[in-house]
């Protein structure tokens, strides 16, 4: 074997250890491509112990794992994989091994040592850091409430959000797929991303709510034009969301319960942790683990906690603590709060997932409004909004 053999093979592990470090199932195709070339050399590699057989017989082992439903085979099926790659780590020729082996001229890299998993680790996560996007659209398709075109992009993967409250989390918006944002207030089409919320800036005039205080012709207008890519495999969404090590917002406009849950889920196996938000409660019962309930009034809640949900009740007014109720906390992001943390770093909106007491904020927003006093919908939105009435 010569040096340029020898360093493709090296190159090879690095996509092999890539894949072992996703998915079981990725991990084995990886260890499947890579034992094809490996066995062309592995009588000339004689110093290394691991016999080609045991890991055709691991490859098929770990195939036979991840085709079954069967929690505990799989989570068998990932602590025999570890322990195959800390086997290999260890067996990996070194240098002096490959000096005997090449009887061409001595290898030129300083050092070509079997790395700990600890590096491989960071190496891999490096790599990936470089590769992911800051954005990109992982839904594309009917809104669960209407049927009508949506679609569900992430942003602020690699650069942080500048949403002081939040702090740096992936914002998740949803969106009408073949109207602008803005346009779709105007005309009634944000039903499809936003059912029947009570902030709806067509439904707030006509029953006295507040406002939704999203700026919907600033950054959601500008997240529609942008023009991402679409990204829709659960595995690859996962490792993207994973390699940025942040948490996700979902719903930074638009509600989540309008996308199927099975895609968001994806984004939940990569993020750190989340937090959500719906006022379509009712409709969507499967949301209650990963989703706050949004509710307006104390009658809501009181019907959304027998529904089973925890939630997050907007109040039109705050006097102080006294406007708190029973299991219910002040939200520690907000202004009333003092501002003591972050959603991101707070984390307690994430619904069943988080055994906490139910939040509480006034209503919010630089242009929010006390409720009854709306007699325009420019007051809503400012004058930027004007075309809307």
């Amino acid at each position: 074997m010569n040096i340029d053999t020898f360093n493709e093979l090296k190159a090879d592990r690095t996509l092999l250890f890539k894949g072992l470090r996703g998915s079981v199932k990725s991990g084995v195709n990886a260890m499947d491509k890579f034992a094809t070339k490996w066995i062309s050399y592995s009588d000339e590699l004689n110093t290394v112990s691991i016999d080609m057989e045991d890991i055709n017989g691991m490859v098929v082992w770990f195939k036979e794992s991840t085709d079954t439903t069967n929690k505990k085979d799989i989570a068998q099926a990932k602590i025999e994989l570890e322990a195959f790659i800390d086997e290999f780590h260890r067996n990996f020729p070194s240098v002096s091994d490959m000096k005997t082996l090449i009887n061409e001229a001595p290898i030129v890299e300083e050092t070509i040592e079997a790395p700990t998993i600890e590096n491989e680790i960071k190496e891999q996560e490096t790599m990936l850091k470089k590769d992911i996007p800051n954005g990109f659209t992982f839904y594309r398709g009917p809104s669960m409430l209407n049927g009508e075109p949506i679609r569900a992009v992430a942003t602020s993967i690699k650069n942080n959000s500048q949403n002081e409250k939040t702090g740096p989390m992936i914002q998740i918006f949803i969106m009408p797929d073949d109207i602008k944002p803005s346009e779709a207030l105007k005309t009634g089409q944000d039903e499809a991303v936003c059912g029947d919320c009570v902030h709806r800036p067509s439904l707030a005039i006509k029953n006295g709510a507040s406002p939704c205080y999203v700026q919907v012709w600033q950054s959601v207008n500008q997240v529609w034009k942008t023009s991402y890519e679409d990204i829709t495999n659960a595995e690859h969404i996962g490792r993207i969301i994973g390699a940025s090590g942040k948490s996700v917002r979902f719903g930074a406009w638009g509600d989540p319960a309008m996308v199927p849950v099975d895609v968001m889920g994806a984004l939940l196996r990569g993020a750190s942790h989340h937090t959500g938000y719906t006022h379509q409660w009712r409709l969507f019962p499967k949301f209650r683990h990963i989703l706050m309930a949004s509710v307006d009034t104390i009658e809501e809640r009181e019907e959304a906690k027998k529904a089973g949900w925890r939630t997050f009740r907007v109040a039109e007014k705050y006097t102080g603590e006294d406007v708190v109720l029973s299991g219910e906390i002040l939200c520690p992001a907000s202004v009333e709060a003092g501002k003591r943390t972050t959603c991101d770093q707070c984390g307690l909106c994430a619904g069943l997932t988080r055994k906490a007491k139910d939040i509480m904020i006034p209503v919010h927003g630089s242009k929010s409004i006390k409720a009854n006093k709306t007699s325009d919908i420019t007051d809503f939105t400012g004058a930027e909004m004007a075309g809307i009435a």
